[in-house]
């Protein structure tokens, strides 16, 4: 990741139909054209960042990846999904944060272990 944030790339942000966008994505990320399939939604955005595409969510885009001061991946979770137009495929969902400074980083640390303490499934 740290890799991607040195290269100043930027972030490209596009409006498509939810066809359209599964069309699109079928090809580059097919797991993210699958994820569209039935979307009822008039307009999905699409973001790019290098070669790299993605559903985007609501929040505000980056203007570049050099906007990123640090980043952090926080969990790995293997999963076996079933997709209709792909069957079952294993998939790593990896999680993680951006921030712009270290205290940010510590400080978001702290509450990701204090919610993993507090966790009733790990507390039963």
């Amino acid at each position: 990741m740290q890799h991607l944030v040195s290269q100043d790339l930027s972030f490209e942000l596009m409006t498509m139909t939810p066809r359209n966008a599964q069309a699109f994505l079928s090809q580059k990320q097919p797991l993210q054209a699958a994820m569209l399939q039935g979307s009822d939604a008039t307009f999905v955005q699409i973001c790019k960042l290098g070669e790299f595409y993605d559903i985007h969510s609501d929040v505000e885009p980056l203007k570049s990846s050099a906007e990123i001061g640090f980043c952090l991946v926080y969990e790995w979770i293997n999963l076996e999904l079933d997709y209709p137009e792909l069957g079952r495929v294993a998939v790593v969902r990896i999680r993680g944060a951006a921030f712009e400074d270290k205290k940010s980083v510590k400080c978001f640390l702290k509450q990701v272990e204090q919610a993993r303490k507090n966790d009733p499934v790990e507390l039963a």
